[in-house]
């Protein structure tokens, strides 16, 4: 194989792109962090990134708003050492301190199992959420009280869990 003659933007986007569709199932999550990670690393267009990254214009626009306030605060600030979610969160003006603080292991496992949702049901269960819902009960009665006291513990709000720019425009 020839050695790649592009630009580290050429090849940035190439690699996101090549990783980024279903073929090799990845999650909403690692989208959006890799579209973060090409916002603020690259000059591509907004259609260029979504489509490399697969998450929706809508999104990178997102992405570019919260970068370009951040940037604003602190211009020398390395925002490629963020997820999307830590910037977002920031950029919503959450308070670090605020931010779920996940035991690194807990989140490895929670990964891991979201990974293999995502192999052996795809989109099935986004698309019909109260078939996950009721599947949830039946495995454990009691995780329609526990899921949502959870989530409340750990300072969720029902929009933290939109990644790909379905949700309402947020305030920042």
């Amino acid at each position: 194989m020839a050695p790649f003659a592009g630009t580290l933007e050429q090849a940035l986007l190439g690699a996101v792109g090549s990783n980024a569709p279903d073929r090799l199932p990845m999650s909403k999550a690692e989208k959006t962090n890799a579209a973060w990670g090409l916002v603020v690393t690259t000059r591509a267009s907004k259609a260029q990134l979504a489509r490399r990254a697969c998450v929706s214009e809508r999104t990178i626009a997102y992405m570019r708003k919260a970068a370009d306030q951040m940037r604003k605060r602190n211009p020398a600030r390395d925002l490629s050492a963020l997820t999307w979610y830590e910037a977002r969160k920031e950029a919503d003006g959450t308070p670090p301190e605020e931010l779920p603080d996940f035991d690194a292991k807990d989140m490895e496992e929670a990964q891991k199992t979201a990974d293999k949702l995502s192999r052996t049901f795809g989109r099935r269960l986004s698309e019909r959420p109260h078939v996950l819902a009721m599947a949830l009960a039946i495995y454990d009665k009691r995780m329609p009280a526990l899921l949502p006291e959870h989530w409340h513990e750990q300072g969720y709000a029902a929009g933290d869990f939109y990644e790909d720019g379905e949700e309402e425009e947020p305030d920042f």
